[in-house]
């Protein structure tokens, strides 16, 4: 009895390690067929030994840029906003270094960085000012702080349910419990990347976009976890200069409750997400004033994901913060 025991746990350690070294060589191939299955959409652009992808669409001023947040869909991310501003604008939309389609970076994936990318891209793709920067999350910061740094080229903002400089504190002032910006699936999976096992995350839908996010989650994932071990650092560089003088501004602030997830994550219970949310409004109010033209419109259907759970809300607001930027430049010019 004892020899067919050990026979049969010999043929599951057997059948485990075939698992692994299978999942482990699919995991190569599927990063070779990644970037062949799914060219990378609009161009690859070297900003100095590494290539940033960038896809720019229709035509006219100013250009509208979009940031996504600490996220590994990068460009993807805009799949149901870009092309319908595309017919007002010129808009732009990319992946940051590491992410999708763009060369990973060796350096710290901090805001000056970020910032000192982005630059960089529009110059060389020869995307020209004025311009209007549409953040979500982590890139509502990452649009305040390149507009403190290259203010003269900045006309507008629309920012995306974006993260607060003091969000961290007054959370936790609720919930008695850490905030931390990484889920469980952050925590884990890029340690897991090897196996294969991120394959069998199934896309949220049949797009191109949507397909492309998984097929090189693996790959983006690392650059995602660079940037976020940096949010703090991210997050008192706004609060500290955020003044964004007297240019049109929308935020977006979504009110629907939070996913049993996201309660999780938060390490608060229900009742707990309830005045989280008003907490949430309260700070996006703040936002919304750090510019005399500045507002604050309530999204009660959506979840933090605005862009995709209501993508006409957003581009409503692109356009009507592109409209207010061409009206002042008309009396500008009167």
């Amino acid at each position: 009895m004892k020899i067919w025991l050990k026979r049969i746990g010999l043929g599951l350690l057997a059948l485990l390690v075939l698992t692994v070294a299978a999942g482990a060589a699919f995991e190569q191939w599927a990063r070779y067929r990644a970037p062949l299955d799914f060219p990378p959409p609009g161009k690859m652009v070297d900003i100095g030994g590494r290539r940033i992808q960038i896809d720019c669409r229709g035509s006219g001023s100013p250009t509208v840029v979009f940031e996504t947040g600490g996220h590994w869909s990068g460009a993807a991310h805009w799949r149901k906003v870009q092309d319908e501003v595309a017919h007002t604008t010129r808009t732009c939309s990319y992946s940051r270094a590491g992410i999708l389609w763009s060369d990973p970076a060796r350096d710290a994936r901090n805001a000056d960085a970020i910032l000192t990318d982005l630059h960089s891209l529009l110059e060389k793709a020869g995307e020209k000012p004025p311009l209007v920067l549409v953040g979500w999350s982590l890139g509502g910061p990452y649009a305040v702080l390149y507009t403190q740094r290259y203010g003269a080229d900045v006309v507008g903002l629309v920012l995306i349910d974006p993260s607060h400089p003091d969000q961290k504190r007054r959370f936790e002032a609720i919930t008695h419990h850490s905030f931390q910006p990484f889920t469980p699936l952050l925590r884990v999976a890029p340690k897991l990347s090897w196996s294969g096992i991120l394959r069998l995350l199934p896309p949220e839908g049949p797009s191109f976009a949507e397909r492309a996010e998984v097929a090189f989650i693996s790959t983006s994932l690392p650059s995602v976890i660079k940037e976020l071990t940096s949010v703090d650092a991210t997050l008192a560089a706004e609060g500290a200069a955020h003044e964004l003088g007297a240019r049109p501004l929308v935020v977006l602030t979504s009110m629907a409750a939070y996913s049993p997830l996201e309660l999780q994550v938060f390490g608060a219970t229900p009742a707990d997400g309830k005045r989280l949310k008003q907490v949430w409004k309260g700070m996006l109010d703040e936002i919304a004033a750090w510019s005399s033209a500045g507002r604050n419109e309530i999204v009660p259907d959506a979840g933090h994901e605005i862009a995709l759970q209501r993508p006409q809300v957003v581009i409503h607001a692109i356009n009507e913060v592109v409209a207010a930027v061409r009206g002042n430049i008309a009396a500008q010019k009167r």
